[in-house]
Formats: structure tokens, sequence, C-alpha cells
């Protein structure tokens, strides 16, 4: 396996006008909705996903739901884990279609299978 390079979400944003559903300490949050159009941003340009974490708010405050984790980085050993880890999370968002009230925070890569 190459080396991991963490995909910063809000300066991969800045260049395409998807802005996230919500900010929670500085952290950009997405909703179903905006989380499909994150999805799609990342499959058209190569990135992948190593884990979403979904998170509900109540009463101001943001709640981890241990209902909602993704976790893709058994993928990175893949030379396809770009594409595999966007399918995997296509996948687990489907999952999630029915809880609309849900935020999640993406934690985007790219493997660079040439480093080492």
């Amino acid at each position: 396996m190459g080396k991991v390079n963490f995909v910063n979400v809000d300066a991969l944003l800045s260049g395409s006008g998807l802005r996230p559903t919500a900010r929670s300490g500085g952290v950009p949050l997405f909703d179903f909705s905006d989380s499909k159009l994150l999805l799609a941003l990342c499959e058209r340009l190569g990135i992948g996903v190593l884990g979403i974490e979904g998170f509900t708010v109540s009463k101001g405050d943001l709640c981890p739901d241990m209902d909602y984790i993704g976790d893709f980085s058994a993928l990175l050993g893949r030379d396809d884990f770009e594409v595999e880890s966007v399918r995997s999370a296509w996948t687990f968002l489907q999952l999630a279609a029915g809880a609309p009230h849900l935020l999640f925070e993406y934690v985007l890569a790219n493997s660079d299978a040439s480093a080492g």
C-alpha cells in the first residue's frame, strides 16, 4: 500500500460551488441531499471516502449516532480504493435514507500507490 493523502473537505468544496449543510466546530456536515452531491463530486474527481459518521442535533448539541458510522479504511490496500470506497459510501448513504434528521461528517482521502 502506498501513502494515504487526506483531502481537506473545505478545500475540495471551495472550487465546486457545493456548501455543507451545517458546521460544528468548523467541521463541515452534510444532510442526505448534500451528501449525494458530495459523493458525486468525489466520484468525478477520483477521491475516496475513508469514513462517514452520522450525527443528530439534540437541544443544540451534536450527538454521534452509533448506528450510522461507516469505516472504509479496509479498502485502502486496493488499487481501486477511490472507486470502491465511494461505491461503499453510496450504499451506506442509502441505508441512512430513512433517517433524514442525520448530518454526516466525511473523511476523504486518495491513495498514492506509487508512494511507499
